[in-house]
C-alpha cells in the first residue's frame, strides 16, 4: 500500500514531443501506446517498451525508453484539451480480410469547439 512516506521514483522522461503545456495523457486499454494533447494542437502517440524495470546503481528504471510511434501535428486548430482511447469492449476489428490488423479509435477535444475521433491501424 502507498502512504504519504512512500518514495516516488522517475523512471523515465519524455522531452521533445510538444512544444507547450502538455495537458492531457491516455493510455490504451493493453498498455502499449500512450496519447498526449496539449497547447501547441499536437495528438502524440508513444510505444511503451515490452521489456520491463531494471535497477541501475540500485534505482529502479525502464530498460528501454517509451517511443514517439506517430503524431499529428496541427490535430486541432487551437488547444487540444482532452485525449480518450476507446472504450474497452467497443468493437473495433477491421472490416478487412487481414485479421491481424485492428483499427483503434482515439477521441480529442479542443478550445476550436470540435470532438474528433482518429481511427489509427494497428499491426498485429
Amino acid at each position: 500500500a502507498c502512504s504519504k512516506s512512500t518514495s516516488w521514483v522517475c523512471i523515465a522522461t519524455l522531452t521533445g514531443y510538444h512544444i507547450r503545456t502538455i495537458f492531457d495523457l491516455s493510455w490504451s486499454s493493453d498498455g502499449q501506446l500512450l496519447a498526449s494533447c496539449g497547447s501547441d494542437n499536437r495528438l502524440c502517440i508513444y510505444k511503451m517498451p515490452s521489456s520491463g524495470l531494471i535497477h541501475i546503481g540500485g534505482k529502479p528504471c525502464l530498460e528501454e525508453p517509451p517511443v514517439l510511434w506517430g503524431y499529428v501535428a496541427n490535430a486541432h486548430s487551437e488547444d487540444v484539451n482532452c485525449v480518450r482511447w476507446q472504450p474497452r469492449g467497443f468493437n473495433s476489428k477491421s472490416h478487412s480480410e487481414d485479421t491481424s490488423d485492428s483499427q483503434l479509435i482515439l477521441t480529442t477535444t479542443s478550445d476550436d469547439g470540435y470532438i474528433k475521433f482518429w481511427s489509427i491501424k494497428c499491426d498485429g
